[in-house]
């Protein structure tokens, strides 16, 4: 159900614009990052989008694009033990970056969202922040999650952090 309500906001956000052009949601092109060695951190930083943590058997960041050409850009990196992606929308709207992030046991997830919703179940160290949108997750962790504007439900075994 939770899922249902971003693509409602993003739907919205493409309707009030009344403009039939690719985005939003056609999915112009996927690609994504696959972790080469072992990684202590995954970083993930985007202005629009759903984003989807869930547990895997090896690091990966996996992305849709939902915008014209030229609207979005991604950049993804390995470095330092940090897999890294940036997801960046160039126009207000019909432009977001659909992310699913695979998590191996032992590494932590850093999340930092403009506009979207964040879902998580059986990550174990979380941090997130989102600007506007909703956060829902299920934790045997630790989870720290802040909201500029919207909903949060966190359910942690580990120590939460609510703000």
């Amino acid at each position: 159900m939770k899922r249902q309500a971003t693509f409602g906001i993003l739907a919205t956000k493409c309707a009030f614009t009344m403009v039939v052009v690719a985005g939003c949601g056609d999915v112009r092109y996927r690609d994504g990052i696959v972790a080469k060695e072992a990684v202590e951190r995954i970083q993930l930083t985007g202005d629009v989008g759903v984003v989807d943590v869930v547990p895997g058997d090896s690091a990966k960041i996996e992305y849709a694009v939902r915008a014209p050409e030229g609207a979005a850009s991604v950049q993804s990196a390995e470095k330092g033990g940090v897999l890294s992606t940036v997801a960046r929308c160039h126009t207000p709207v019909l432009c977001s970056v659909d992310v699913q992030v695979h998590v191996p046991v032992g590494v932590s997830v850093e999340v930092d969202l403009g506009l979207g919703e964040v879902w998580s179940t059986g990550v174990e160290d979380l941090g997130i922040s989102v600007g506007q949108g909703d956060v829902d997750v299920d934790t045997n962790g630790n989870a720290t999650v802040q909201v500029g504007q919207g909903s949060v439900r966190v359910k942690a075994s580990g120590s939460e952090n609510i703000r």
